[in-house]
């Protein structure tokens, strides 16, 4: 296996809609997915943060769970991919 890469089994497996793989890809993908939910915040002093909006974090989980269960192909690989 390829590291830092989910398996594809458990790819496989989060499109029948295993909760706990679907998880397992989440969580893979959790800081991911945390560097675009981020958005300025303005403190009273004047100092600014960058805060995890929580929907915005939510949507892109949400998405990414449709495009497994939905869109992901496993007869279709990227170019210059191959199954081991």
């Amino acid at each position: 296996m390829i590291p830092n890469r989910i398996p594809l089994q458990t790819i496989l497996v989060a499109k029948s809609g295993a909760s706990e793989a679907l998880a397992e890809i989440l969580k893979h993908y959790a800081s991911y997915i945390a560097s675009f939910s981020k958005r300025p915040f303005h403190a009273e002093a004047g100092n600014r943060y960058d805060i995890i909006d929580e929907e915005i974090r939510q949507q892109i989980e949400s998405k990414l769970i449709l495009q497994i269960l939905y869109k992901f192909d496993p007869e279709k690989l990227p170019e210059g991919e191959i199954l081991l």
